[in-house]
């Protein structure tokens, strides 16, 4: 049986990636995601805030939002290990630009426009997503 969790925000075309901050402060942040295997990829850059909150806490947030990161249901807990070996980053790369077509390398050149990029590209592996499930309230 597979994961219905991850099939689940597999299928989102955006998801809300919460990272976490030393206090403990939650930061979402909105994200392309693309799976394979058991294991959703996210591409980002290697000096983006995300990348070195994950680096301090493994622990991350997802779930599916709009284009703007606004959740568009409930969120899961999971693993998240950056990649930064050439292989991972070509393969996470491959994948992101055959689910998002034309976009992706549209959106990178306009990031390089805007000063967006903080240091090369790395992929950020997801795994062993789980439901956070809901609080319960008090009668």
């Amino acid at each position: 049986m597979g994961n219905t969790d991850l099939d689940r925000l597999a299928a989102a075309r955006h998801v809300a990636l919460t990272t976490f901050r030393r206090d403990g402060t939650a930061v979402p942040t909105c994200v392309w995601i693309c799976r394979e295997g058991d294991t959703l990829y996210v591409i980002t850059h290697a000096g983006s805030g995300k990348v070195k909150r994950i680096r301090g806490n493994a622990r991350v947030e997802i779930a599916p939002s709009d284009g703007r990161g606004r959740p568009q249901g409930g969120a899961s807990s999971a693993v998240a290990v950056v990649a930064d070996d050439e292989e991972s980053i070509k393969r996470a790369s491959a994948l992101i630009r055959r689910r998002y077509g034309i976009q992706y390398p549209l959106l990178r050149s306009l990031m390089g426009l805007r000063g967006i990029r903080t240091g090369r590209p790395v992929a950020i592996r997801i795994t062993d997503p789980q439901p956070i499930p809901a609080p319960v309230s008090g009668s």
